[in-house]
């Protein structure tokens, strides 16, 4: 260990303690080539071929060497009985504060020179958040005596002095507090030189207590609150913390600004000025409110406490987590020069927060013509301006739910809606229709159904509306609330035709479900007002179209081949709806994605139909349609024989709700439309053979790893829940009556998705959960294992109740066995409660393993155990190729524990007890919610750090968060202790374009975000570093950083913000910054976030990493997730 002293004018090292003669507070002894001595008062001076020979351009009059050369640096030293140099403190009149800023002390106190009453002023500040001073009296000064004065008349005093020498210096060297000391500085004490300078540091040290209180936050208590003001709020104002004056619930500053007033509104409800506001903290931070724009625009109070400029108004991210606007208890009164202001905003296409703040308070004005104009001036500024101003624009334009006046609110909702953050909207929409139930008028429906509302919005919709239509306790006003929804949905997925199914899939679950007899008949007829309006949309059918070819005349007659020997009464009915009807064009939109086909899109012969079956009392045919262009469609038509009107609306409507894709992959082909006067109706065609046909071809394969005994568990898993599914969709009171094979379709690789149930015709009323089980295995897994008796005992009771889990989740699915056993009357086997109260306990313990994961495991064992010496690298891109193909990634939402899961189910299988042991609690802490998964790079390091693992451990440890890292990618953990308690991290090697390898990782002592900080200001870029901020650094091979990115994360954990990145001068331009974004995006995907935004600075930099401007965000956006 060594310890040295250096500055940049001697070429870098000046003293150097030598090897195995490290001192405590030494700097050791001259280096060779550096002469040393010190001057008289203990100065250190330097000569020799290292030390530079002069200061470019130097300030006139100003040198630092004398006549012998000697080069002053500035340092007062001391010698020890070694011989070794010590610092005693520093002659230069120079320091920095926390920020970097630099501040010559003497030069600010020797403006106290000028006040005779000042005998002494000491300015303190180096490396601290702000200057504070300590006076002595001058006991000389004959106008005033100190002596007999009180203690707050001589603070007074000073406190005057001071306000006015703060308006001659810059305000990071404004003075924010300041202490009377009782003794002037004392030579006898150390804090003087001979020459009767202050020795900086001994004064610090010797009036630590007294420095250290003017260093606590100034905190006091108004109306039962506890209020804070910030340090920089004095320096921007120019003020003192002695300026500071309270009377009752009341603070206010002596020379500016107006009283504010502060008081306890409530449990985690404050009213501060003219609003009130919602807090988590106990502690309300003002600096907070006067700096984030959606908290003080429109509060007049709050505005007059502080005259401060717009800059200093939109400090962003000083926002304290958990403060939220939430009313303004009384109406504003607006005056006359407010109308003539607002009118002359209205005029102006350009605006700032001034205006925005003006808007924010005549909105909640008691007059509404005011009120509307204001709404006005805010619709305005949102159409016109995508920076800064845009989200306090929309936070503002939400309090007009709040409005007086109907008008106010209807017209703030509909400027709102299009442009508030999706992210946002549900809240939105809660505030307004709690507020006013009939918000939804002729007019604003009408607005909106014009405007094209994000799939995220809509939904938001139709969660609201499926909270106030499924509420047991709907009284009128929800009723009312709940029918204006309804046709509000019908009309919008009528005017826009990409909105239908969903929109459709609703008002038919409203239907089925809604909590009163007349919102279940108002979703009903909004249906039927959906599916017109979509008809109409659609257009009429041409009878007559020219073939472009020719130049002849054909029709639909031209065009629909039959096959042989057709029924004629089903030839007719399908080419009347062909001719007639918008079935065929329906069906094709629907089914493919809004493609639109016409009769002219389609050569004579082009339409091909043919019987597929007769089945449950219909008649299903293929329909085949070829176009022009030689794009293919194919539509299945129902012809309906048997069936009565009621049996056919049931069919569909369970049809539509489950093969609607919104709620999770479609049970059941896609519904199209269905026609009255035909009684037919069309639905997806699903291709690929039922299971009892792939199931025979499997039988016949010799392939023994991919054979019919292979696979059955997962086809039966898979199958099992889709008729789980069915079961969930209708509200658990319908099952499928008939577990045939032969009526589902279901992939026969278990890393595909998708299983379709071919026909609801056969269904029962659900009874029982556990007699559904018991009916699985008796009617559907006995009756194939009889049929093929290699299957038999391949598919136990687990497989069976893992299907009900698979659909319902783990929880879900649990208590729903455990509400079941609970009653009497189960209609199932002893043998089967036995196996289930089993599985329960399994699960409890270990977790619900869902069928990807299950399968995608089995694969890699099977793998493995033909591949037992493969290298880590092999096993790893097996991992990762089974990881991208079994889509693991997408149960990373409802199982967290997914990835780690499924490493500790394939190359931790067989791990030590201590490493299976803590792999096993991490699992537990994901799924269990104590742990966050952008938490699991971290826990993954500390459990590292705590076991001794070999290498091949080591490699597939630090894979298991970073599911991008590729098996070449070097990868290591890195440790470090910082009071008593290790922190781990994992850290990624890459290389820059010259081939040199750096490493990324985040920062783990104090030290290394001071190194951060200085390189940003080295480059000059001024920064703030918070609490909430995370720092990703890229190390050299000699463990220096050279770059580093810090940001933040929002929206809990969706995004993250990156506020700046640096590299160092010397590694620019060689790929190290390219390799820190990646980076950065790559652990941020891996944290789970979706997106990551930015300022807008550099925007052309940006722009090459897939950053753009989007209207919902200020600055820049990337989307993380595809």
């Amino acid at each position: 260990l060594h310890s040295g002293f250096g500055m940049s004018e001697a070429t870098g090292g000046i003293t150097m303690t030598p090897t195995d003669q490290y001192k405590d507070n030494s700097l050791g002894v001259p280096l060779p080539g550096i002469e040393t001595r010190l001057s008289d008062d203990g100065e250190l001076l330097i000569r020799g071929p290292y030390v530079m020979i002069g200061y470019l351009d130097p300030p006139e009059g100003e040198t630092s060497f004398d006549d012998e050369g000697w080069f002053h640096t500035g340092d007062l030293m001391q010698l020890d009985a070694d011989g070794h140099m010590q610092l005693v403190d520093r002659k230069k009149e120079i320091y920095k504060n926390v920020k970097g800023q630099t501040i010559a002390p003497q030069r600010i106190e020797n403006l106290f020179r000028e006040f005779e009453s000042v005998g002494r002023a000491f300015l303190v500040g180096d490396h601290r958040p702000y200057n504070t001073l300590l006076i002595h009296p001058n006991p000389a000064y004959e106008e005033l005596d100190f002596a007999s004065m009180a203690e707050d008349e001589v603070r007074d005093h000073f406190r005057s002095l001071i306000v006015s020498v703060n308006k001659f210096v810059a305000p990071f060297e404004r003075i924010v507090d300041f202490a009377v000391i009782d003794r002037d500085l004392d030579a006898d004490k150390g804090e003087l030189t001979p020459k009767g300078t202050p020795r900086r540091k001994h004064v610090v040290e010797n009036f630590a207590d007294v420095i250290d209180a003017m260093y606590r936050r100034s905190k006091v208590q108004l109306g039962g609150v506890d209020v804070t003001l910030p340090n920089w709020l004095f320096q921007t104002l120019g003020l003192t913390t002695q300026d500071v004056i309270v009377r009752g619930n009341t603070v206010a500053f002596r020379s500016v600004g107006t009283p504010l007033s502060v008081t306890a509104d409530g449990p985690h409800r404050t009213r501060v000025g003219a609003f009130i506001y919602t807090h988590k903290k106990r502690t309300l931070d003002i600096g907070a409110f006067l700096t984030t724009p959606d908290l003080w625009l429109g509060n007049e109070d709050l505005v007059a406490f502080a005259p401060l400029d717009i800059a200093a108004r939109e400090r962003y991210g000083r926002h304290q987590p958990g403060l939220q606007w939430h009313a303004r208890p009384e109406p504003y009164r607006p005056t006359e020069e407010d109308r003539t202001r607002l009118s002359e905003a209205l005029r102006r296409s350009e605006w700032d927060l001034g205006e925005l703040d003006l808007a924010a308070r005549l909105l909640g004005s008691d007059e509404e013509e005011v009120a509307l104009d204001a709404t006005r001036l805010i619709e305005r500024i949102l159409t016109n301006e995508e920076g800064t101003l845009a989200e306090p624009a929309r936070a503002v334009l939400a309090r007009a739910a709040d409005a007086a006046f109907p008008e106010v609110r209807r017209r703030a909702f509909q400027r709102l809606a299009p442009a508030e953050r999706p992210a946002r909207f549900s809240e939105t929409l809660e505030r307004f229709f709690s507020r006013d139930p009939l918000l939804l008028d002729t007019e604003t429906s009408a607005f909106l159904c014009e405007r094209s509302l994000p799939q995220a919005k809509v939904q938001a919709i139709i969660r609201y509306a499926h909270e106030i239509c499924a509420r047991e306790d709907c009284d009128g006003d929800a009723e009312a609330l709940g029918r204006s929804l309804l046709s509000f949905l019908a009309e919008y997925g009528s005017a826009h035709p990409s909105k239908f199914r969903a929109t459709r899939a609703f008002l038919v679950r409203m239907s089925l479900f809604g909590a009163s007899s007349e919102l279940r008949r108002h979703a009903a007829d909004a249906r039927v007002t959906l599916e017109f309006g979509f008809r109409q949309w659609l257009g009429p059918t041409a009878r007559i179209a020219v073939d472009t070819e020719t130049g002849q005349e054909y029709r639909w007659e031209d065009v629909v081949v039959f096959e042989d020997g057709m029924d004629e009464d089903d030839r007719r009915r399908l080419l009347s709806a062909i001719r007639n009807t918008t079935f065929l064009r329906e069906a094709v939109f629907l089914f493919y994605r809004g493609t639109m086909i016409r009769l002219n899109d389609i050569p004579p012969g082009g339409v091909w139909i043919r019987l597929l079956g007769v089945r449950h009392g219909k008649r299903v045919y293929r329909i085949t349609v070829q176009t022009r262009t030689l794009d293919s469609y194919d539509v299945a038509a129902n012809v309906n024989e048997t069936l009565d009107t009621e049996q056919v609306q049931e069919e569909i409507d369970w049809l539509i709700l489950c093969g609607n894709g919104q709620t999770g992959p479609p049970v059941v082909e896609e519904f199209g439309g269905y026609l009255h006067e035909q009684d037919l109706w069309s639905e997806e065609y699903i291709h690929g053979d039922t299971l009892d046909r792939e199931m025979r071809r499997l039988a016949r394969r010799q392939d023994s790893e991919e054979g019919l005994a292979q696979l059955w568990p997962f086809l039966a898993w898979n199958a099992l829940s889709a008729y789980v599914d069915f079961w969930e969709r209708t509200g658990r009171r319908e099952e499928i009556a008939e577990l045939d094979p032969a009526d589902i379709v279901l992939p026969t690789h278990d890393y595909h998705v998708g299983s379709r149930i071919v026909s609801l015709s056969a269904r029962r009323p659900h009874d029982n959960l556990l007699a559904m089980l018991q009916r699985f295995g008796t009617d559907f897994v006995d009756p194939v294992a009889q049929q093929y008796e290699e299957l038999g005992g391949l598919v136990g009771w687990n497989v069976i109740f893992s299907s009900v889990l698979e659909v319902l989740g783990e929880h879900d699915g649990l208590a729903a066995y455990r509400s079941a056993l609970r009653k009497r009357h189960t209609g199932a086997s002893e043998q089967l409660t036995e196996a289930l109260g089993e599985y329960i306990d399994g699960v409890q313990a270990r977790g619900f393993l869902p069928m990807r994961l299950y399968f995608a495991a089995k694969r890699y064992r099977r793998w493995a155990r033909l591949n037992d010496d493969a290298t880590a690298q092999a096993r790893a891109a097996m991992l990762q190729e089974l990881h991208d193909t079994y889509g693991l990634d997408r149960l990373a939402k409802t199982y967290p524990e997914a990835r780690l899961r499924f490493f500790r189910e394939t190359v931790f299988r067989a791990a030590p007890p201590a490493l299976a042991q803590g792999l096993d609690q991490l699992i537990a802490a994901l799924r269990g919610g104590t742990m966050r998964i952008e938490e699991l790079a971290s826990a993954v390091a500390d459990l590292r750090q705590r076991l001794t693992v070999d290498q091949d451990a080591d490699y597939f440890l630090a894979r298991i968060p970073f599911a991008y890292l590729r098996p070449e990618d070097a990868v290591d953990f890195v440790t470090t202790d910082l009071g008593g308690s290790a922190q781990s991290e994992i850290v990624v090697t890459l290389e820059d374009l010259d081939g040199q390898p750096f490493r990324v990782r985040h920062v783990l002592l104090p030290k290394e975000v001071e190194r951060l900080h200085r390189l940003f200001l080295s480059a000059k870029l001024e920064v703030r570093f918070r609490p909430e901020h995370r720092y990703l650094v890229a190390i050299n091979t000699r463990e220096q950083i050279i770059g580093g990115i810090f940001y933040e994360m929002k929206d809990e954990g969706e995004t993250g913000h990156l506020e700046k990145i640096v590299v160092a001068e010397s590694y620019r331009r060689k790929g190290v910054a390219d390799g820190l974004m990646h980076e950065f995006f790559n652990r941020l995907r891996a944290a789970g976030a979706r997106r990551v935004t930015t300022g807008f600075f550099r925007p052309e930099y940006f722009y090459s990493y897939g950053f753009s401007i989007e209207r919902k965000y200020a600055g820049l956006v990337k989307e993380l997730q595809e």
